[in-house]
């Protein structure tokens, strides 16, 4: 058996944590789930409602343990978490040391973390999220690509395509679509991705945020998550955080330095919040949940106290334009879509598509994934 196996191992580049599992592509996953060779789990013969997510997941790692013991291929995971967040330090420009080390706290998920092996080291890495997301009212589990860095002098070398093909080949078993917010949108497209919508994003002089309250915001980040429950409810095709990983990200925002408000009606009661940095007089607003316009226009009129422009982040379906007519958004990132088993998808959710882009055709609601 390991004598057909090694065929798998043709350039031994991808590194798979925890277990560290070298194997070119995803392709030895890939193979033994399709044939099963360890009679381990079974699972994908069966409806894909009753094959069990986490279970698979852990059937494919044990694969790769498995295997990579036998051909005596296994490293811990001890010493890696520090290339990793070196790494981070060197490549991710965008990040300061001190927001590498609290990414490293809250979002770093080693179960998670596909990373290039190349001269005994690790010159890229790839993480991938598991999230749930809503789906025509049904519950489905989605991989989200996420933080991706390669160190400089081992850029243009096809490093990341590797570890988004592994990332790939893992999530075609276990996760009916995988989806990233990225302004590289052809860098996805190679690998049957589809562009689903856009990311605007409109920029505010001070003069014009001045027509709200600015005393309905208060200072405090408490009792969020039905906020942020209640408004998912207008979108569909969208990522739905269960409570504790709405509080982690909610952590990982307040650690960085973010300001986090609350945005209260005449009554005093929470109708939206926000969260937002402000550097050299201008205020980024990235997440932004309300529920009528004066939510919008009151939390500008209080950041305009301080600042003399903000710009604010919003899906493509939301209408700023009824309030600023005058302002044309810029286009940001696209959030691209790829379904990666159209079977399971069809047979889950009885549908008869072959592609992200129909899939999402079929929604009444539009979408929205700006917190994940």
């Amino acid at each position: 058996m390991i004598k057909s196996l090694q065929l798998c191992f043709q350039s031994g580049i991808i590194v798979v944590h925890p277990f560290f599992c070298k194997y070119d592509r995803g392709f030895l996953c890939r193979g033994l789930l399709q044939e099963n060779r360890f009679g381990l789990g079974g699972g994908f013969a069966n409806d894909y409602g009753n094959a069990g997510f986490d279970d698979t997941c852990l059937f494919s790692r044990y694969l790769c343990q498995c295997v990579a013991q036998e051909l005596g291929m296994v490293e811990t995971y001890v010493g890696y978490d520090a290339q990793i967040k070196d790494l981070l330090i060197k490549s991710a420009f965008n990040m300061n040391e001190n927001e590498v080390d609290v990414w490293m706290k809250y979002q770093y998920n080693p179960q998670h973390m596909f990373c290039f092996w190349q001269d005994d080291k690790i010159t890229s890495c790839l993480q991938v999220t598991k999230r749930t997301m809503m789906f025509l009212d049904r519950q489905i589990r989605v991989s989200v690509i996420g933080m991706a860095a390669t160190l400089p002098d081992y850029r243009q070398r096809k490093q990341f395509s590797n570890l988004l093909d592994a990332a790939i080949s893992q999530a075609t078993y276990n996760d009916l679509l995988t989806i990233t917010y990225t302004n590289m949108p052809k860098l996805f497209e190679a690998k049957s991705f589809q562009h689903i919508s856009n990311t605007k994003e409109y920029w505010i002089g001070a003069p014009l945020c001045r027509s709200g309250n600015p005393f309905h915001i208060k200072q405090k980040a408490e009792n969020l998550y039905p906020l942020y429950f209640q408004f998912m409810q207008y979108f569909d095709g969208s990522i739905l955080l269960s409570e504790d990983e709405f509080d982690q990200l909610i952590q990982y925002h307040q650690n960085l330095g973010k300001s986090i408000v609350t945005i209260t009606n005449e009554d005093k009661q929470p109708k939206g919040f926000a969260i937002y940095s402000t550097k050299d007089k201008q205020a980024h607003v990235e997440t932004l949940i309300y529920f009528d316009s004066q939510a919008i226009q009151d939390l500008l009129s209080y950041i305009s106290l301080n600042n003399e422009v903000t710009s604010i982040l919003i899906s493509e379906s939301e209408r700023f334009d009824k309030l600023f007519p005058l302002h044309f958004p810029r286009m940001d990132k696209k959030l691209m879509v790829r379904l990666n088993n159209y079977k399971l998808f069809d047979k889950f959710l009885n549908t008869n598509i072959r592609n992200a882009k129909t899939a999402y055709e079929l929604l009444e609601k539009p979408t929205w994934n700006h917190f994940q």
